[in-house]
């Protein structure tokens, strides 16, 4: 009987080491137990050993088991290793994170010892070591550093994003992370304005200083010379339309006759040359008359006819006779020279 138990220990403690570059994976057992059912079972390891430049991330591999069986399959006894089942005694061992230059406990489980001498033996053989980075595997999603992150991390760091907020980060229009002021400045549009001490002109675009200034500040308009009219300023001569001319032509341009008749060419009222009816018509004073068509009033005013008829013309009423404001002056006199001569006659009857 110890025969028998010292081959299957022998088995036990042998089981090849795999290597792949610099990772390693050793399996190690306790002493046999007797459990609650008083058969014999040992409590194995399954370590894991990067050295180098390598890390481990996944294996897959199949234990073989031989005149054995599993009693308690193998589980992760390290938070950072998930142990997945995908039957037949094919496991795979993912680390959440990448692990480099230590060694690791992949996996603990505990196997039944053969009896009646029987040779037994459980080899592990691992299939490929990989690691993941940025990939969707085995249900988890690892992220551009080979760690296992959730979905949204995920799509962070590994899907290519233009323009877009993702749970708080920023992306640029190339895709990389930015802050929110440079997604401001690259991902939406401004027109004259400046951000940042990043200047944007009227169409968007981003400028220099100089070039914002002219596109989005209108040039003040530059103030108009003040203008003259007929008037001599510094001894330049203008004109009624403001231009600066000669003093003939100031002269002859400032110095209009109004209402008045030079070299026989008639100036109304304006200065304007016109004929001598329109000259009289605007001139002269005229009461009550018609001129050229035009009604003046008793006022001298231009009127229309209904108003020169009220104001010009009278109508006499008929009485059967006539007495005439001459007449009347004469009577007047007439009285006053009797009135005298009486009175001097009676101062020579007093006498």
């Amino acid at each position: 009987m110890k025969k028998v138990f010292y081959l299957i220990i022998t088995t036990l403690l042998f089981i090849p080491v795999i290597a792949n570059a610099k990772i390693s994976t050793i399996t190690t057992c306790d002493n046999p137990v007797y459990d609650e059912n008083h058969r014999q079972v040992k409590t194995c390891y399954l370590d894991l050993e990067v050295s180098g430049n390598h890390k481990f991330q996944t294996v897959k591999g199949t234990f073989t088991l031989t005149n054995t069986a599993f009693k308690n399959t193998p589980v992760a006894t390290d938070a950072r290793i998930t142990v997945t089942d995908n039957g037949n005694n094919n496991y795979s061992f993912s680390a959440k994170s990448p692990i480099a230059n230590q060694t690791v406990r992949l996996a603990k489980f505990t196997i039944y010892l053969a009896t009646n001498g029987q040779y037994c033996s459980i080899v592990w053989k691992p299939g490929e070591f990989t690691n993941s980075y940025c990939e969707f595997k085995d249900g988890n999603y690892y992220d551009l550093n080979g760690n296992i992150v959730s979905k949204t991390e995920y799509s962070k760091q590994c899907e290519k994003h233009y323009c877009e907020v993702i749970d708080g980060t920023y992306f640029g229009k190339d895709g990389s992370t930015v802050s929110a002021t440079d997604y401001k400045k690259q991902c939406e549009k401004h027109y004259c304005e400046v951000i940042d001490g990043t200047y944007f002109d009227k169409s968007g675009n981003v400028v220099s200083a100089d070039a914002y200034k002219k596109s989005c500040e209108p040039e003040q308009p530059k103030p108009e010379p003040e203008k003259h009219y007929c008037e001599v300023v510094d001894g330049k001569y203008y004109d009624k339309n403001g231009n600066e001319v000669s003093k003939a032509d100031y002269d002859t341009s400032c110095s209009t006759p109004i209402c008045k008749i030079v070299d026989g060419t008639y100036y109304d009222a304006s200065g304007n040359a016109v004929t001598e009816a329109e000259y009289d018509k605007q001139c002269n004073v005229h009461y009550c008359k018609i001129v050229d068509g035009t009604y003046f009033g008793k006022n001298g005013n231009a009127v229309d006819k209904s108003i020169w008829e009220t104001e010009c013309t009278t109508v006499v009423p008929d009485t059967g006779g006539f007495f005439s404001a001459s007449t009347a002056v004469s009577g007047l006199i007439l009285l006053a020279g009797i009135a005298i001569v009486t009175k001097k006659v009676n101062k020579v009857k007093k006498i």
